[in-house]
């Protein structure tokens, strides 16, 4: 049995306690319809214009909700006919003895909006369930069939992600390679793709800061090495090409010679004194 099967005897009951609600309220204000001076052959409509505007607006709400607008004013109304109806029962209520027992004015009249109050919560409970079954009929359903393995992948991704919220890996696991059997994945595939999500779900890690490194304090008794500074040493000259003797003697002779005639200038000039 599908779980819309098992929903029918619930909203069936919910439809024969609202008809049942409709039909007491129904009565309590066509009198009232009646007292405040509509027409007997007319009256039957005054009931109408106050309860079905309940079911309206109430499925007005969803409707609304569903298409993203604004919900004030379908919540206003459903409140307003609400409260006119509740209180359209409790006025039509008068005390009569019955079998001895005569019911104040005040009990006989909060007990007559039961049927207003009935209707109301059932109508909502009505919307609601037809509402869902609408969502359900409307949903648009893939096959499976034409997936394509990145499609098959996300939907696993997400399948991981959600039951390793709600169940812990292992069972996330387990329903993860269960379904990709299904159509026909490696369990490994499923593996890694649970430990993608597992990893996208957990925090990064702070980046790690470099320890400040402790300057070496010199020990007692040890001067400091002082870093050796390189010199540069001088090049030696280049070999000279070694000199002839006979060149270096008539080097000096030259000399001699020059050094003799300088004297022999001086001489001249200096002459023998008178």
């Amino acid at each position: 049995m599908s779980r819309r099967a098992r929903l029918w005897p619930l909203v069936a009951l919910v439809v024969a306690i609202a008809s049942i609600a409709f039909v007491l309220s129904f009565d309590a204000l066509r009198t009232l319809g009646m007292a405040c001076g509509v027409s007997p052959a007319l009256a039957w409509m005054f009931p109408l214009i106050i309860d079905l505007p309940v079911i309206a607006f109430t499925w007005a709400t969803w409707v609304f909700k569903t298409r993203h607008l604004g919900q004030a004013y379908p919540w206003a109304m459903l409140v307003v006919f609400s409260l006119v109806s509740l209180a359209g029962n409790a006025l039509h209520a008068h005390p009569t003895e019955t079998n001895g027992m005569l019911l104040p004015q005040w009990g006989a009249s909060l007990l007559m909006t039961m049927p207003a109050v009935a209707l109301l919560a059932t109508s909502h409970m009505i919307v609601k369930s037809a509402a869902k079954s609408f969502d359900d009929d409307e949903a648009p359903v893939a096959p499976e069939s034409i997936l394509s393995e990145a499609d098959r992948a996300d939907l696993l991704y997400g399948m991981a992600h959600r039951g390793l919220e709600e169940n812990g890996y292992s069972a996330a696991l387990d329903a993860v390679v269960a379904k990709g059997a299904a159509w026909g994945m490696e369990p490994s595939a499923c593996r890694a793709i649970l430990d993608r999500a597992k990893a996208d779900m957990e925090p990064p890690a702070p980046p790690e800061e470099p320890e400040p490194e402790e300057p070496e304090l010199p020990v007692a008794g040890s001067e400091p090495e002082m870093a050796a500074t390189p010199v540069d040493e001088p090049e030696p000259p280049a070999p000279s090409e070694p000199v002839a003797p006979k060149v270096i003697n008539d080097q000096w002779r030259d000399r001699m010679k020059a050094s003799a005639d300088a004297l022999d200038h001086l001489y001249a000039l200096s002459g023998p004194e008178d």
